[in-house]
């Protein structure tokens, strides 16, 4: 069966990154290229600020993202289109997770293996410049609205995913051998288990 990303991988842990290191990625990148970021970051803010007066000041601001988090990976199943969700075997959410741990524990789920091509992995180049700057693996970052799914006609899923507006894409297979295997170009690696923090 077929495994596909439906979404884009690392885009919260992204924009943690630019919250943490803002001054330093500014001055490494074009301001075209961050406009997204800081057009979301100054949103945040007025909803942090907003949200805390609302509750009186007894929770932290960060507590409204973290909240909006966990609406958001609730729902963001619930959220898939009903010609998307009837063409995946099954799915799994990325939600505050990373693109590889988060294919470990979907293999451990399924008690199966699978074989991934790593640039097929949908991330953005602008994700991948601001983990440089900032020392991070782009793999790795949290997500959000992203979903892992396997299917026996992943190009019907992908186009139906397509058609409502979510990126998808086909970046390998499972396999009934319980490896896990990462391939890049003719290299071939075993994805290691996820260090939890």
């Amino acid at each position: 069966m077929s495994l596909l990303v439906l979404g884009i991988p690392g885009t919260a842990g992204e924009r943690r990154l630019y919250r943490e290191h803002r001054e330093e990625i500014r001055k490494r990148l074009p301001a075209f290229f961050l406009e997204e970021l800081e057009e979301k970051r100054k949103s945040n803010e007025t909803e942090e600020t907003a949200g805390t007066e609302e509750r009186n000041g007894t929770e932290q601001a960060a507590g409204t993202e973290q909240e909006a988090g966990t609406e958001q990976a609730a729902g963001m199943e619930q959220k898939l289109p009903e010609q998307v969700r009837v063409r995946a075997e099954e799915i799994f959410s990325l939600e505050d997770e990373g693109i590889l741990p988060g294919l470990w524990d979907f293999c451990e789920a399924l008690k199966a293996g699978m074989r991934v091509r790593l640039r097929d992995i949908p991330l953005r180049q602008r994700t991948v410049e601001i983990c440089e700057i900032c020392g991070e693996d782009p793999y790795q970052l949290e997500s959000e609205n992203c979903i892992l799914a396997i299917s026996r006609e992943p190009e019907a899923l992908a186009a139906a995913a397509e058609e409502s507006g979510i990126p998808a894409r086909t970046i390998g297979w499972l396999s009934h051998s319980r490896a896990r295997l990462l391939l890049y170009g003719d290299e071939v690696r075993y994805l290691d288990r996820p260090r939890r923090k």
